[in-house]
């Protein structure tokens, strides 16, 4: 019998996965072309950048810039970003630039991540500030948001003449979209504030479950994502706050660049959603029996706290009653917080106990357990199978058995998708 092969990310290396020939298959993958030449493109969107002037047009001799970076968790290709960007700072100012690290609620990273993350030359040459959102020490009360969310932003937002925002950009489960507004808020405010804010997933009324408009690729009317709009242009208006010029690349499947948007923080940010929008949403005419899905390989898939965000995404293509073999090498363990949250099996109960005191990790296991009422979820990873059982899943041994027990239950070859990045590939129901 032929075989079909294919190689999927898996942690910072792949897993080989063939399957039979009378399996009836697709491949979901988004279609996009990479930038030729990046480093120009990059320089090119800092001259000519959304509703904003151009990047040395935008900096005066006496500024103190700060540059606001992602943590390592999100794959930004600062290599070729953070080049261009320091050169023309250093044509116009001779001032040291600082950075600061957008952490969210996220530990520090490791020395040897950040150096890996931005390069081993900036992190060893530059001023570094690590965000810590429980750190009231380091944070400023702005009053609250229109939607009642406590505003408490990092201080050095606040001790800078200009800030440069950088990320990536690609869709969020519940915001729509990562990076533009998002750097700032969750990415350098506060706890409280990032709760608050997360809450809005949840409709207003007890027992109805997500937001309906708190979802991947949608901004206008997604009541996370406009509340954290509120709380930047709050922050904007504020005295003393910092002029913003924001720079965001797109990355395809193996982190090539395919896409930079410079300019006005929300303007560029919306320039790159629509961007990420046409380029990897994938339309399927009909949920399939098997999904086969990569959560795209490191950082996609070091911890479940970064990967289940991927296992959203595929859940979207399958059916009710089928099944998702989900690749993800969880080298970082679940993530912390998670597997407290693991005992509840049940997603009204987890409402009721975010309802009462938000957290986000319940949230986690709150989407999770939502996948799990309508679907088998085989688990391929490197974590020991007594916490994947934890998780609930499946835990595979490797390749072949994780196809075979996805395998079980079908009375014929599964109708079977494999999306090698599910990460960054949204499917959509053409329906």
């Amino acid at each position: 019998m032929r075989t079909i092969h294919y190689s999927l990310p898996y942690g910072r290396s792949h897993v080989r996965l063939t399957l039979p020939e009378s399996w009836n298959h697709r491949n979901l993958s988004p279609s996009y072309a990479p930038v030729a030449e990046p480093t120009s493109r990059v320089m090119e969107a800092l001259e000519h950048p959304v509703e904003a002037p151009a990047l040395r047009d935008f900096l005066r001799p006496n500024d103190r810039i700060l540059i606001l970076v992602t943590d390592p968790t999100r794959k930004v290709r600062y290599d070729i970003l953070l080049p261009p960007l320091i050169q023309i700072i250093r044509e116009s100012l001779p001032s040291q630039v600082e950075f600061l690290v957008a952490t969210g609620t996220h530990k520090p990273p490791l020395q040897r991540l950040l150096k890996e993350h931005l390069g081993k030359t900036i992190v060893q040459n530059s001023l570094i500030h690590i965000h810590n959102c429980r750190d009231f020490s380091h944070l400023k009360f702005l009053g609250n948001s229109e939607a009642g969310t406590p505003i408490y932003l990092n201080s050095l937002l606040f001790e800078f003449d200009k800030i440069l925002v950088t990320g990536s950009i690609t869709f969020h489960y519940y915001a729509g979209f990562t990076g533009g507004p998002k750097m700032i808020m969750p990415g350098v405010a506060g706890y409280e504030t990032i709760q608050a804010n997360h809450k809005r997933v949840l409709q207003p009324l007890p027992g109805r479950g997500k937001a309906p408009k708190a979802d991947a690729g949608i901004l206008d009317g997604n009541p996370v994502y406009e509340d954290i709009r509120d709380i930047v242009q709050k922050y904007r208006a504020m005295p003393g706050s910092a002029w913003l010029f924001s720079i965001a690349s797109v990355l395809g499947d193996s982190g090539e660049m395919i896409g930079v948007f410079a300019g006005d923080l929300e303007k560029a940010h919306r320039a790159g959603c629509d961007f990420v929008q046409k380029r990897f949403s994938v339309k399927i005419d009909k949920p399939f029996d098997l999904v086969i899905a990569s959560a795209g390989g490191f950082p996609y898939d070091f911890t479940y706290y970064q990967a289940h965000k991927a296992l959203e995404h595929a859940s979207r293509a399958v059916r009710d009653g089928g099944c998702i073999l989900f690749v993800s090498s969880l080298d970082g363990g679940p993530g912390e917080g998670i597997l407290r949250w693991m005992r509840w099996t049940h997603p009204e109960t987890l409402e009721e106990l975010m309802r009462d005191h938000y957290d986000h990790t319940a949230h986690i296991a709150y989407c999770h357990f939502l996948k799990l009422q309508r679907t088998q979820i085989v688990l391929l990873s490197r974590l020991p199978a007594e916490t994947a059982g934890k998780m609930h899943f499946l835990p595979a041994k490797n390749m072949e058995e994780a196809l075979a027990f996805s395998a079980e239950g079908f009375t014929k070859p599964p109708e079977t998708c494999i999306i090698s990045n599910a990460s960054l590939t949204l499917p959509i129901s053409s329906l």
